[in-house]
């Protein structure tokens, strides 16, 4: 079944039937237009978990290839603990668990500043923009934009950056939040 995904024309149709809400099951995607139509025109993007929809247990998603374009993608604020705001980190879980993967994929930028972290679990970082720094025991590793690097889990490391970073990372296990030292 192909990755449902709401674009600036179904916000439009919404209006039209007189509804206020559309409701977006796990794993659309929804277009940064369509995020902007739906706030001007006062539609409700509403996000249905998977233990809200009334239905029968099921088998957990099988993987199916999933494209998702990084180009435009809207970055939410980041969600835990850590990051001072004036770094406004901000970041978006592209691929999770939801679709049946592994690992999780997402982006993260930030701008000037750093933050220490301790990741409780694998991650790869593909640099996509600017100039990101890792702060660990050995020094720092500067990555620039196609530069590879990967932290091993149970690392301390500080996430810097002299202007402003974009990155996509790959976790594993895919659920990193919820492996997030208190």
């Amino acid at each position: 079944m192909p990755t449902p995904v709401i674009v600036a024309a179904d916000i439009r149709q919404a209006v039209q039937r007189g509804s206020a809400r559309i409701e977006l099951h796990p794993g659309t995607i929804v277009t940064p237009l369509a995020v902007d139509e739906a706030r001007e025109l006062g539609v409700e993007l509403l996000e249905v978990s998977r233990a809200s929809q009334r239905s029968q247990p099921s088998a957990p998603p099988r993987p199916t290839v999933r494209h998702v374009t990084t180009r435009g993608l809207v970055l939410d604020p980041f969600p835990l603990p850590g990051p001072p705001p004036e770094l406004d980190v901000r970041l978006r879980d592209v691929i999770t668990a939801e679709h049946g993967a592994p690992v999780a994929v997402g982006v993260m930028s930030l701008r000037e500043g750093s933050f220490p972290w301790h990741l409780t679990y694998d991650e790869v970082q593909v640099v996509l923009e600017g100039e990101l720094h890792l702060g660990t025991d050995a020094g720092t590793i500067i990555g620039l934009p196609g530069d590879v690097l990967f932290v091993p889990k149970d690392t301390h490391v500080t996430f810097a950056t002299p202007g402003w970073a974009r990155f996509l990372y790959l976790t594993y296990p895919a659920a990193w939040a919820e492996q997030v030292a208190p």
